[in-house]
């Protein structure tokens, strides 16, 4: 690694020294170089690559005195020092801590999405090839990422003056116009982020904002469709915007195909919602019948083929974007199958270590790594929330499958059990209702009478699956269901 350290700064440095000063003073006064105007080229440049290697940490801009006359900065030195990064880096894991590219990211500035200067005409302008994706920090740079998640697809760079300047955050869905310099591809201007156009828009930050009990239902309801699954979320379990929704069952008990059936009733639905739907370590069968009706982008999987720091990473990636979308007020509904996939590829990785070991074999980082990724899901006072609906292993004779099943369970807010008896039986959607419990009911269902009420609090607890899956599969509507329901109590 330090040789390579060493080949990266030789290298950038002959590309930094064909620049003039004046242009590496603005350079290196954007990145954090301590008074750059009292140094030669050479000493300028030192420091440029001090920061770049992380061996010097970049200094706050001060606010103080008169503001610069010039303080344009040259793109073509920021994609000459991203190409040498490439060179240098994009085959090793990172070490070299890229700090004023971390300051950028973590900066309160508020979203502003505005027009950049240029002197093409309109048509010019609108006639320029449109470049899509989510901004990521890949080897050390930054970079618009297929929304997919594959890295094998092309990438686009993004310069750290963009990213301040428009406050942008890992993330971020981007549009933006591209060019092309030194070989490397990368963003002109933004254009639009997370589907906001341009304009001025503020948001918040995801992890500090106040949230509140969930208070708001989710409606499955889709135009000419009502289905077993649309009637069981609309009759028996109603759950609402930013609920944490468990669904637990045996092996060959179909959690994959009932979480299918959710995810295509929601995008058949009307409701005003993000659907993304994350897959990890799933069967390309099933990876491709969630295609046939998800969104270009909204479907982010990984297959058994892929190493377990892929499914990590496709994780992270689309729960990021599902973050974003929140912090702009937007109803977020993210799908994951699933939970236990995602702690055991974790488990595989480095990022687990330096923990402890815990008697079903997983290390203590894992447990709370996936704690916290299903606890990401809230529901924000002002506007937006963020719902997850995830599927977790049990009965599989692995003890790591349900000690992770047991302390989700804690998380969940809401759950839906799926019964082995019923799945021997061949009756599918296989749901245990006497299972399936919402601790938010109360505030779900407070448009309800109060017959409904108990019926929901003592009636239905008390049915047979078999005859109450009957019940619900033969019925037009609610009031007829809870007819049969009564007279056969």
């Amino acid at each position: 690694m330090v040789d390579k350290i060493q080949g990266f700064k030789k290298s950038c440095g002959e590309c930094l020294d064909v620049f003039s000063l004046g242009k590496l003073r603005a350079y290196g006064r954007s990145i954090g170089v301590d008074r750059p105007t009292k140094k030669t080229k050479g000493q300028l440049i030192a420091d440029i690559l001090a920061i770049h290697t992380g061996e010097l940490a970049p200094i706050e801009r001060s606010k103080l005195g008169a503001p610069v006359k010039d303080d344009y900065v040259d793109p073509t030195i920021e994609e000459a020092v991203a190409k040498q990064r490439y060179v240098w880096f994009a085959s090793v894991e990172p070490k070299v801590r890229l700090t004023y590219i971390e300051s950028a990211f973590n900066g309160k500035t508020p979203l502003v999405v505005k027009a950049s200067d240029n002197s093409m005409t309109f048509e010019e302008y609108h006639a320029q090839e449109i470049f899509k994706g989510q901004l990521e920090v890949i080897d050390g740079v930054p970079c618009l990422v297929d929304k997919s998640g594959r890295l094998d697809k092309e990438r686009l760079c993004v310069s750290v003056d963009l990213i301040r300047q428009h406050g942008l955050r890992a993330g971020d869905v981007v549009n933006c116009h591209t060019y092309e310099k030194l070989g490397v591809r990368a963003a002109r201007n933004v254009l639009s982020v997370n589907s906001i156009s341009v304009g001025t828009e503020t948001r918040f930050e995801f992890d500090s904002e106040e949230v509140a009990y969930s208070n708001t239902r989710i409606q499955f309801q889709a135009e000419k469709l009502e289905d077993f699954t649309s009637k069981f979320f609309n009759y028996l379990l109603p759950i609402g915007f930013g609920q944490r929704c468990l669904v637990t069952g045996a092996p060959k008990t179909g959690k994959s195909t009932f979480l299918r059936d959710t995810a295509k009733l929601l995008c058949a639905s009307n409701v005003k919602a993000e659907i993304l739907v994350l897959l990890v370590e799933q069967t390309p069968e099933l990876i491709s019948s969630y295609r046939q009706f998800m969104k270009d982008g909204n479907l982010v999987a990984t297959s058994y083929e892929d190493d377990p720091e892929m499914h990590v990473f496709a994780a992270e990636f689309l729960l990021k974007r599902a973050k974003r979308f929140a912090e702009m007020g937007k109803d977020v509904i993210l799908i994951v199958d699933s939970l236990t996939q995602i702690a055991k590829a974790y488990n595989e990785t480095d990022f687990c270590l330096g923990g402890k070991t815990l008697p079903c074999g997983l290390e203590n980082r894992t447990l709370h790594y996936a704690k916290k990724y299903f606890g990401s899901s809230r529901n924000f006072v002002k506007n937006g929330s963020l719902s997850i609906i995830a599927t977790a292993a049990m009965e599989t004779g692995d003890a790591a499958d349900d000690f992770l099943r047991s302390e989700l369970s804690s998380v969940a807010n809401a759950k839906i059990a799926l019964s082995d008896k019923l799945a021997r039986q061949r009756i599918f959607p296989a749901i245990d209702f006497a299972g399936c419990v919402n601790e938010g009911e109360s505030l779900m269902t407070k448009e309800a009478s109060e017959a409904e009420k108990r019926f929901y609090a003592k009636v239905l607890p008390k049915l047979g699956d078999a005859e109450a899956h009957s019940f619900l599969d033969s019925c037009a509507n609610f009031d007829e269901f809870y007819q049969k329901i009564k007279n056969a109590d």
